[in-house]
């Protein structure tokens, strides 16, 4: 059975982006996905990745909380999903934003 990342961070950054980090101590996966709101993948990162950074860059999303996770891909069809979570807000006006942590 696949193990999921753990132990989610998230760090805000002075360019107004966030970094987004995770322990992982399993088998080698082929990836990590990066979800938001539960949808589909924002990023799909190397098996060494450790963390993401995030910037606030959907247009007039004037204080959007977002939830992220991390899943662990083992194949293309087998992995896990972190419990754990972040919160990531965004205010967005006219392309230019900030990301905050919480």
């Amino acid at each position: 059975m696949p193990q999921a990342p753990s132990d989610l961070t998230c760090q805000n950054n002075f360019d107004g982006s966030v970094t987004i980090g995770w322990a992982y101590g399993a088998e080698t996966p082929s990836s990590f996905d990066v979800l938001v709101d539960g949808r589909g993948s924002i990023a799909n990162l190397g098996p060494d990745s450790r963390s993401i950074t995030l910037r606030a860059n959907t247009p007039f999303s004037f204080g959007r909380t977002s939830i992220v996770r991390v899943r662990t891909n083992l194949t293309p069809t087998w992995g896990a999903t972190s419990s754990d979570s972040r919160s990531v807000t965004t205010i967005t006006i006219l392309w230019i934003g900030v990301a905050r942590c919480g």
